[in-house]
C-alpha cells in the first residue's frame, strides 16, 4: 500500500476514536506522519507514527529519552489489524493498564505487570512506574 492511502486510513481512524493526536500531527516528506499526546503531568507522551507504511506506538519521557515503542505490524499486516491492535495499546496505556518504566539500570520500558517488574528488580536497581492518569 502506498503511504499516502495507509497514512489517510490511520488518519481517520485517530480522527474517530483519538481526535486530541491530531492537534499535534506532523506529516513528513514521503506521506507519513507522527503525532504525540502527552499525559497530565508532562512526566511522559504516547506517539503515533505510520513510517513504512506501518503503526508504530511509542512512550517518550519527558526529557526525550526512550525509544520504547512497538510496531503494530507484528499483530497484523493488514492496516486494519494493526489499527486494532494500536486501539487496544491505547486503551491500556489511558488505563492505567500498561505503564511506562524507568529503571536505574536498563532505561525505559513499559508493563502491564508491576509485581513481575518489582520481582525482576536486582538490589542495586530502582524503578520509577508513571500512570497516564494518576487519580
Amino acid at each position: 500500500m502506498e503511504q499516502d492511502a495507509f497514512s489517510n486510513i490511520v488518519r481517520a481512524y485517530i480522527s474517530k476514536v483519538h481526535p486530541i493526536f491530531l492537534e499535534s500531527i506532523s506529516y513528513q516528506a514521503d506521506g507519513s506522519f507522527d503525532c504525540t499526546l502527552k499525559n497530565a503531568k508532562g512526566e511522559f507522551s504516547v506517539w503515533i507514527a505510520t513510517y513504512n507504511s506501518e503503526v508504530t506506538l511509542g512512550l517518550q519521557a519527558a526529557d526525550g529519552n526512550s525509544d520504547c515503542h512497538t510496531h503494530m505490524s507484528f499483530y497484523g499486516e493488514k492496516p486494519t489489524e494493526q489499527l486494532e491492535a494500536m486501539k487496544n495499546h491505547l486503551e491500556k496505556i489511558f488505563s492505567n493498564k500498561l505503564l511506562f518504566m524507568q529503571s536505574s539500570l536498563s532505561g525505559y520500558s513499559w508493563t502491564d505487570n508491576i509485581e513481575h517488574a518489582l520481582k525482576k528488580m536486582k538490589k542495586n536497581e530502582s524503578i520509577k512506574f508513571f500512570k497516564w492518569d494518576e487519580s
